[in-house]
């Protein structure tokens, strides 16, 4: 069995067409991942929609910038009241290549600290975005209790360190097939954190991703750390069970 621990199932014309696609590459379990709140309501009707499908509540660091002191408190209003529903708080973080002011930075990061409190009031995983803003992403979520997944995690070899001292997870994708970072990162994390996704409907080399992709990904995780697929496989469903408690 495969799983998609990080995409955004929310952005697909027709979510059913993708389901059946998954289902036939023997993908079990997809979470889909939030930006802001139109996002959540839509990732709630999924999950109730479709039972192999888990949603993700959150707000994306750069979907932050564009909100107001107001929208933002609603949103996190609603999050907090429909937590239940959800998996994870995901996608929160930083992204600093949007973020292009100590202002902004500042916003994203008391946002990001805010949704890490609420995560760990009601006992819930953290979904991480740190693009450009590895090291302060990693020195934040060191500070509080959650557990945490770094999706499309980019660091270097001394950050993975340090972010698999505390604990962390890590979400492999598409990019490990051609990005020699990403490979590295597939290559020397633990095998008891790692986890696959997609980013879907995210694009790699002009396709649109999708969670059928998933089962090619685990074969190029296995090809750069030598090992067999099947092994892989059962590590990885026994990691997302682990992580998301599903």
């Amino acid at each position: 069995m495969f799983f998609d621990a990080h995409c955004h199932f929310n952005e697909f014309e027709e979510p059913e067409v993708e389901v059946l696609k998954a289902k036939r590459a023997n993908v079990q379990g997809i979470v889909s991942n939030s930006v802001d709140l139109e996002s959540m309501k839509r990732n709630i009707g999924l999950s109730s929609e479709f039972p192999g499908v888990k949603c993700a509540l959150g707000l994306h660091p750069s979907n932050l910038l564009l909100m107001g002191e107001r929208e933002i408190g609603g949103a996190l209003a609603f999050l907090k009241k429909n937590l239940d529903k959800a998996v994870a708080v995901g996608e929160i973080g930083l992204d600093f290549k949007h973020a292009d002011s100590v202002k902004k930075r500042e916003k994203q990061a008391r946002y990001f600290e805010t949704q890490l409190e609420i995560a760990e009031r009601f006992g819930k995983p953290v979904i991480v975005h740190s693009r450009l803003a590895v090291s302060e992403a990693i020195r934040i979520v060191s500070e509080h209790g959650c557990r945490v997944l770094f999706h499309w995690f980019s660091g270097t070899e001394g950050e993975l360190e340090r972010a698999i001292e505390f604990g962390g997870f890590f979400s492999v994708g598409p990019a490990v097939e051609f990005d020699s970072s990403i490979r590295m990162i597939a290559r020397e994390m633990p095998l008891d954190k790692l986890l696959t996704e997609t980013d879907a409907p995210v694009p790699f080399k002009g396709r649109p991703s999708a969670p059928d992709w998933i089962p090619r990904v685990v074969e190029e995780i296995a090809r750069a750390r030598n090992e067999d697929t099947s092994g892989l496989e059962r590590a990885i469903e026994k990691n997302f069970k682990e992580f998301f408690r599903v």
